[in-house]
């Protein structure tokens, strides 16, 4: 992936051209830091741990699951600033933490990976008739097996029926729900107002 420069992000924010943020800035330098690989937490407090979130029962049939949000590399700054980027928004961007999940955390890595996720936690849509073979995530009995899980983007999957659930994935990420879910941490950057 290609280093983030001022001007791409700036391209595909929000915030009007003329006003030059220290913040967008300070993001725009830390960025092209992240690899792909690693697991980055954008938060707007300093991070001690992961708030017990409860599962509740399938809402919809693209809901995610609640809890704390983190993404691989600079995919979640690329979309938030490409899709909701506000100053507001980024004022609650104040620290960035590298997260090493723990071995209960689920990884979806592999279209069929995601496959088997949805065949083993996917309830059948009540809805409508049509949409009786569109599949729902019981995010409860996942939180009763996993602490969290991350999925890696696997596009060809993003639009079939079976796995709807998946189309609100916009890009790789993770969400953990669970204390545990952590097994380290390391503060990256921290942005001081100026």
């Amino acid at each position: 992936m290609a280093a983030l420069t001022y001007g791409d992000l700036r391209s595909c924010c929000s915030i009007p051209p003329h006003d030059k943020s220290p913040l967008l800035t300070w993001l725009c330098h830390q960025a092209p830091k992240w690899k792909p690989s690693q697991r980055i937490l954008l938060s707007a407090t300093p991070f001690s741990e992961v708030p017990t979130t409860p599962q509740n029962i399938i809402r919809c049939v693209d809901a995610p699951p609640k809890g704390l949000w983190y993404s691989f590399g600079s995919t979640m700054v690329r979309f938030l600033l490409k899709t909701y980027a506000t100053e507001e928004l980024l004022n609650l961007v104040g620290f960035v933490y590298e997260l090493v999940p723990a071995s209960t955390v689920l990884t979806i890595k592999t279209p069929e990976e995601l496959d088997s996720f949805t065949h083993t936690f996917g309830k059948a849509s009540n809805y409508t008739t049509w949409l009786d073979f569109i599949c729902a995530i019981d995010w409860r009995q996942v939180a009763t097996a996993y602490t969290g899980i991350e999925v890696w983007l696997c596009p060809e999957r993003r639009h079939v029926a079976r796995t709807s659930w998946y189309y609100s994935w916009f890009y790789s990420r993770g969400c953990l729900w669970a204390p545990e879910a952590i097994a380290s941490r390391r503060l990256l950057a921290s942005y001081t107002k100026k």
